[in-house]
């Protein structure tokens, strides 16, 4: 069984002060050291010069590259400082010409005018990946230029499934911003996008390619976009949301009302009432990748909501009609 090697990125007090020297200093022959190469990731603002791209490893399967937040520690929404966020100034903050890596827990932001993605794999020249894992990140694009023609997340894959896993995961472009950038999540290839929330100026939502490879998309939000929410043909497509008319597959729902706490600042995490609510596909048993839990960390219950935030029921306590506390009606949000 590999041996886990965890090195810390902090700001000071850790193994190193930025994942791009973690990238630097840990790149190894993964395979022939029988390990697991993580990198944890503590509460600062990571903005080293440079994007901080993973190449020249050796991985496989079970010894592959992990990049997560502390555990128990996940991503805030809307993005503010004091967890652990990665910040770019343009294209590509993070980028994979390696195989066999999980991100998991972390913010990635982009503040400056960009083409290629917040996080990118494979594409610009890398080819295609193997065994790419993004789960339960927040990546946001949060500048106020306006002539951008960037991406949130880039997931290339001509010609099969290779692997590539995107769960949980929330992808925003400020709806203030003049000018649409390109696709939210563009993938090429066969994909799997389970439970995730696009919103903002993005042209498309998510946007899918290469015919009978294209992604598989359930419970899926995306909300905003100038030309389509969702765009082009997938393989399994159900339980998704769309604020226009293109939420592909069964059981999905168009022409929905914003279902967010605060749309135009950041926090997508669902509101009471949402249509979004009890509307999604319990993936516990799924047998490609079942997961239980949300965007932060909570068990999700069934029915399954669609988006990456499970709203849980709120608990009121009314004792003003029995000031005694012997009898209290209970509402559930």
């Amino acid at each position: 069984m590999p041996t886990t090697v965890t090195k810390t990125v902090k700001s000071s007090g850790g193994n190193y002060t930025s994942l791009v020297s973690f990238e630097a200093g840990e790149q190894r022959d993964l395979v022939a050291a029988d390990e697991i190469a993580e990198a944890e990731c503590h509460g600062f603002d990571d903005n080293a010069a440079g994007n901080c791209v993973f190449d020249g490893w050796t991985t496989d399967a079970t010894r592959f590259i992990r990049i997560r937040a502390p555990a128990g520690e996940y991503p805030t929404m809307p993005t503010a400082s004091g967890k652990y966020r990665l910040i770019g100034n343009g294209d590509n903050p993070l980028q994979f010409a390696v195989d066999y890596v999980r991100v998991e827990r972390i913010t990635v932001m982009t503040s400056g005018s960009f083409s290629g993605g917040i996080i990118c794999i494979g594409s610009w020249g890398f080819g295609s990946r193997e065994g790419i894992h993004i789960i339960g990140c927040l990546l946001a694009h949060n500048a106020t230029t306006t002539g951008d023609s960037g991406y949130g997340l880039i997931l290339p894959s001509t010609d099969a499934d290779h692997d590539i896993r995107v769960i949980n995961t929330v992808v925003y472009r400020d709806p203030a911003i003049s000018v649409a950038a390109n696709d939210g999540i563009r993938v090429y290839g066969g994909a799997r996008i389970y439970n995730c929330s696009v919103a903002g100026k993005f042209g498309t939502g998510i946007s899918g390619f290469y015919g009978a490879n294209n992604p598989t998309v359930r419970n899926c939000l995306s909300y905003g976009a100038t030309t389509a929410d969702f765009w082009d043909s997938f393989n399994t497509k159900e339980h998704n949301a769309s604020k226009d008319g293109t939420a592909p597959g069964a059981n999905s729902l168009t022409s929905i009302a914003d279902p967010f706490v605060d749309y135009n600042g950041g926090d997508l995490h669902l509101k009471a009432g949402s249509s979004l609510i009890g509307a999604g596909k319990d993936l516990s048993a799924d047998a490609d990748y079942p997961f239980a839990i949300d965007f932060d960390g909570q068990g999700r219950l069934v029915p399954w909501h669609i988006g990456a935030d499970h709203r849980h029921p709120v608990m009121i306590i009314d004792f003003a009609r029995h000031p005694n506390h012997k009898l209290a009606r209970r509402l559930a949000v």
